[in-house]
């Protein structure tokens, strides 16, 4: 696959705004956390942490193995 069908793939797909995305998120655990103390806001994250980690487990139970996105060849840097 070439550069050119490589980026085909996503044509008509709305753009992502990263830095939006990341605010919004930042904003919802802000508003979800601004009133906790220090012990709550621990366990907050403590519980995001494990619930990560089941995902991820899960993944790896249906697939069998992790999976590594590779860069397509053209863009790997050629070795002298």
């Amino acid at each position: 696959m070439n550069r050119d069908e490589y980026r085909q793939q996503f044509e008509g797909a709305p753009p992502i705004d990263c830095a939006k995305m990341k605010h919004d998120i930042q904003g919802r655990i802000y508003e979800e956390t601004k009133d906790m103390s220090w012990e709550q806001r621990r366990e907050y994250i403590r519980k995001g942490s494990d619930e990560s980690r089941r995902a991820n487990e899960q993944r790896l139970m249906r697939c069998g193995e992790l999976a590594v996105r590779e860069d397509p060849v053209e863009y790997r840097t050629k070795e002298p």
